[in-house]
């Protein structure tokens, strides 16, 4: 079994990471719509922010490991992350 975990690892934690951040996306959305009465639009660029925020952090530290040793190299990464969801 963990023959198969290795093997398959970043697979596994993509796809178990790509979960929480629909679970992120749709929480974020329910409290801002509801609770605080935002209008649809706000509630929903706030909802991606967040979840995408989220997807970044995780996809970074656990699934693909990354390490960056510069603040130009972070940004660039960061850039090429929200620009890939955007488009």
């Amino acid at each position: 079994m963990k023959q198969l975990y290795n093997k398959y690892k970043e697979v596994i934690l993509y796809i178990f990471f790509g979960g929480c951040t629909t679970l992120v996306n749709i929480v974020v959305y329910y409290l801002c719509a509801h609770p605080l009465n935002m209008s649809t639009t706000m509630s929903t660029i706030i909802s991606w922010i967040l979840s995408v925020t989220f997807a970044y952090v995780t996809n970074k530290i656990w699934v693909f490991e990354s390490n960056v040793d510069n603040k130009h190299d972070l940004l660039k990464e960061m850039v090429s992350f929200y620009g890939c969801r955007l488009s």
